[in-house]
């Protein structure tokens, strides 16, 4: 998968009414130093900017660092506001515009042309054959309105959460020009908010774009679970889709690996996503019917369990009975199995 991390600037100067020259307060200045800092392990191919300054010059220190230079594309500016008003319309004029995306005012720019406009610009860098990571210097509002096309959950009140959080940084995962999952990263804050808000599911296919796989499987009639040997709760076998794997490919691989499940069929039940305070991903979620196991293989499991339900103490315990019930619904389905 591609991974793209957009870059909203840090802390402009609010007293230049400019918005193609408004530079970065001395926080700012300082605050990019993080940005810097959050990239040093992670390897770039290009990096992008909306030509106004503060977003330039958010990136221009990590251009330096990495050795490559800033790709400006006008597309990636922030939303053109028309005739000016004031400061304190702003929020209540987005508001309503986010209930119509159509809507225009004053002279300004629909957040419909500016969805538009940011996925163009987005799917010139996804094209690049040259890019397998980059980094993308923007702004706060064009940023939510390209989440909410991916991620329609992202509502007008998680914007307004995010409008003074300056910088800030979204990693989303792409599969082709489908979204397989984002992280929200406030590179100020010290922690990470991991709580789960929600679990959501759909048919198989559905999502297109996978990160993980989840798989619920029984042996002779009872559920499979396994424990990481560094882990306390029992799990389902499951994990990330690795570089040139099919869902199955790697439900096939977990299942292994994780009970050692020798002799089993397989299939897919149906896609879900998992909505985190900063983060969702995309994944798949499969049964197996196992018939006989292999020695447990020395990976990260320290054994298997076989039990008629869920387990008591468990890991994922926000996201693995949603799924263990849909799963018992998804059951009933009639479809092959893959051996």
């Amino acid at each position: 998968m591609k991974e793209i991390y957009f870059v909203r600037h840090a802390e402009s100067d609010s007293k230049n009414s400019s918005s193609r020259s408004r530079p970065l307060t001395e926080k700012g200045l300082k605050d990019r130093e993080r940005i810097t800092e959050f990239f040093k392990d992670i390897p770039l191919d290009k990096i992008y900017s909306s030509p106004y300054k503060r977003a330039v010059d958010t990136v221009l220190p990590l251009a330096q660092d990495k050795g490559l230079i800033i790709h400006t594309n006008a597309d990636f500016c922030e939303w053109h506001g028309g005739n000016p008003f004031p400061k304190e319309e702003f929020l209540v004029l987005i508001q309503e515009m986010w209930r119509d995306f159509t809507r225009q005012s004053g002279g300004c720019e629909s957040l419909q042309a500016l969805e538009r406009r940011s996925l163009r610009a987005l799917y010139t860098v996804l094209n690049d054959r040259e890019v397998h990571s980059a980094a993308i210097g923007t702004h706060g509002l064009i940023l939510s309105v390209l989440i909410h096309a991916h991620y329609p959950i992202f509502s007008f009140d998680r914007f307004r959460e995010i409008l003074h959080v300056t910088p800030w940084i979204v990693k989303m995962y792409f599969d082709g020009n489908t979204c397989a999952g984002m992280r929200f990263i406030n590179p100020l804050a010290d922690k990470k908010n991991t709580k789960v808000i929600g679990v959501r599911t759909y048919e198989t296919g559905t999502l297109s774009g996978y990160r993980f796989v989840v798989i619920f499987a029984k042996h002779k009639g009872k559920w499979v679970y396994c424990r990481a040997k560094t882990r306390a709760g029992f799990e389902t076998a499951g994990g990330h889709i690795e570089e040139g794997e099919t869902p199955v490919m790697a439900a096939k691989r977990e299942l292994f690996e994780e009970t050692g499940a020798r002799d089993f069929t397989i299939r897919p039940l149906f896609d879900y996503a998992v909505d985190k305070e900063d983060e969702y991903s995309n994944g798949q979620v499969f049964y197996a019917d196992i018939s006989a196991f292999s020695p447990l293989p020395d990976y990260e499991m320290a054994e298997v369990c076989l039990l008629d339900g869920i387990p008591s103490v468990m890991r994922f315990e926000d996201i693995l009975p949603h799924l263990y019930e849909k799963v018992s619904e998804a059951l009933s389905s009639k479809k092959p199995f893959l051996r």
